[in-house]
């Protein structure tokens, strides 16, 4: 019996043993799955003198950085240089179809009415530091007034990225708009559109004509445009020489 006893207690832990080493082998396995799962590649680096980026995340959809709310000076100003532009639209399309009492007509010249004051008093000041008025003079006569307070080239550019897109964009909606539902011969409707459009354009308007930027950009636009007019006419008049 003790000769037996003898032979189990060195099986016994002979089979320890091996189950011991076996668990030191797996987890020196996944060790190292671990580490080259989390690119643990200096081995790589020394090797070949090149930098293996450790993890390589997939990046999704970047604002630009011209219409990055986070890096405007005034992210309210911007948020309300669109926002009752945005509420006419809706207004127009969705709470006019969903009613039949003309209330989305009523919201549509409502909204229409506070973006120009506010684009008159409030974002075009902040935004892009210009702003325009009139008044009577002594003999009756309506004097308009523009003004330009900042050097516009220091400008915050999401601000006026949200300002002057904000402005062209939705006159541009409205004007079209307006020649569908002309075309259509829906004169009633056609006149609400002319009504918003004429507010949009009367501070679009008023806005270029007191800033000295836009009107550079115009006027180098026409002039680009104008050189290819007449680079065009010249090499047409010079194919139609050699042909002669």
């Amino acid at each position: 019996m003790c000769i037996r006893d003898r032979y189990q207690r060195r099986v016994h832990g002979e089979f320890n043993l091996f189950l011991q080493s076996t668990n030191n082998m797996q987890n020196q396995y996944q060790d190292q799955r671990i580490n080259i799962g989390e690119g643990n590649n200096d081995a790589y680096a020394a090797q070949s003198g090149q930098q293996y980026p450790p993890q390589q995340q997939q990046q999704g959809y970047s604002v630009p950085d011209n219409m990055n709310l986070k890096k405007a000076s005034h992210p309210t100003a911007c948020i309300f240089q669109i926002l009752f532009k945005a509420l006419a639209v809706f207004s127009y399309f969705v709470i006019d179809g969903l009613s039949s009492n003309g209330l989305g007509e009523i919201l549509t010249i409502i909204f229409s009415a506070f973006d120009f004051w506010t684009v008159k008093n409030i974002t075009g000041r902040l935004l892009v530091g210009l702003r325009w008025w009139s008044k009577i003079k002594p003999d009756g006569e309506q004097d308009w007034i523009f003004e330009c307070k900042l050097d516009e080239s220091k400008l915050n550019s999401v601000d006026k990225t949200f300002f002057w897109g904000g402005q062209l964009i939705f006159t541009g909606v409205w004007l079209a708009i307006f020649i569908i539902n002309t075309l259509s011969l829906k004169l009633t409707v056609a006149f609400l559109n002319l009504f918003v459009f004429a507010l949009l354009i009367v501070n679009l308007y008023a806005y270029y004509k007191c800033s000295d930027e836009k009107k550079k950009q115009m006027s180098d636009l026409a002039t680009r445009a104008g050189s290819q007019v007449a680079g065009q006419v010249i090499k047409s008049s010079l194919m139609q020489g050699n042909r002669a």
